[in-house]
């Protein structure tokens, strides 16, 4: 009876055994696989990160004509504005200023997902809390920003405004 036990101690410390080479075997495998991914965000990053803090920056300032000089995105997509004076959090702007920094995320994010541009960009009454000077401001961006983009609207204002711009568009109702 003794010997029985002994035995069966002794299957049962190598089936342990055999699970406790197998759990760090997978915990090597997930430690390389985390490795591996830091590793990808890291170059992804690299590539990525750089297009899209220069287009971020470039629409904001085109879009603010030239009142914030730098916009960035941490990882959270978490704003900040960069002026000559000071920085700023999104929550330290006017809605408006705030609107047009969220306009720039799109239009860089589409820059770096999108950079031949052959997809349309759609925008559906985003320039509703935009006064008229941001309006046309955001307008001159869009000509100039070389993807074809589609401006839904309920107001009529950004066509009145392209109307006194003298820029060419094509209305659709």
């Amino acid at each position: 009876e003794r010997l029985k036990q002994c035995e069966l101690a002794a299957e049962r410390y190598e089936e342990l055994n055999l699970q406790k080479q197998n759990l760090l075997l997978e915990a090597e495998a997930v430690s390389l696989a985390a490795d591996t991914l830091e590793q990808l965000s890291d170059e992804l990053y690299e590539e990525f990160g750089a297009r899209f803090a220069a287009a971020l920056s470039g629409y904001a300032t085109a879009f603010t004509d030239h009142s914030y000089d730098t916009l960035t995105a941490d990882e959270d997509l978490n704003l900040r504005a960069v002026t000559k004076e000071r920085s700023l959090e999104i929550s330290d702007v006017s809605f408006g200023t705030g609107e047009q920094f969220y306009l720039a995320l799109r239009f860089a994010a589409a820059d770096v997902f999108d950079p031949e541009k052959k997809n349309t960009m759609i925008l559906d009454d985003s320039f509703a809390a935009f006064d008229d000077q941001r309006l046309e401001s955001a307008i001159l961006a869009l000509q100039k920003c070389g993807r074809q983009v589609l401006v839904l609207s309920s107001t009529g204002r950004e066509e009145a405004a392209a109307k006194r711009m003298g820029i060419t568009y094509e209305a659709v109702f």
